[in-house]
């Protein structure tokens, strides 16, 4: 049973390496590995969450560009994510978001007694500033996963003093031609 923690701990600290490095492609160790990631994060994740009787949300555009001038077969996923605070005029400075989690499942059907292929891909959000009550980000860059796919969202919302809140939303993956 120790041995079993022990690589639990050190195959964790591989993970916490790797995302805290910024790597911006998939990550797909081993057919369950992904999969506990993805669960873990959604299991954290709120649609919603309320802060100083503030209710903040997001919603995300993800979409590969396939027009006749970008590269052969398309590009990676772009990302358009707008975190919406409710009951303010303005978007609280002291909350922020630079990491998000997209999540690919891999498969339609879902057989319960397997874990579906699971991919994951981290990114480090640009700001593209606040507009009244909604804070703007976007990201680039990400795998080229087939268009039409639902694919889940988990951004890390950290408030000035340290507090950090995940934020879950759910599209799909459009195009653009």
């Amino acid at each position: 049973m120790e041995k079993m923690i022990s690589k639990k701990i050190i195959v964790s600290f591989l993970v916490l390496s790797v995302v805290a490095t910024g790597v911006t492609v998939p990550i797909l160790y081993r057919p369950n590995f992904s999969y506990n990631i993805a669960i873990d994060l959604l299991r954290e994740a709120s649609e919603r969450i309320i802060i100083n009787n503030m209710s903040i949300t997001v919603d995300a555009f993800l979409w590969r560009d396939f027009m006749p001038v970008v590269e052969e077969g398309g590009t990676g996923i772009y990302a358009a994510i707008t975190i919406i605070a409710t009951n303010v005029s303005i978007f609280p400075d002291y909350l922020d978001s630079d990491r998000m989690w997209v999540i690919y499942w891999g498969a339609e059907i879902w057989i319960p007694e397997e874990s579906p292929p699971t991919e994951i891909w981290f990114t480090k959000l640009e700001d593209m500033g606040i507009e009244q009550n909604t804070l703007k980000k976007r990201a680039s860059d990400g795998p080229k996963w087939d268009v039409g796919i639902v694919l889940h969202i988990v951004l890390e919302l950290v408030r000035s003093n340290g507090e950090k809140y995940f934020l879950q939303s759910h599209c799909v993956l459009e195009s653009t031609y």
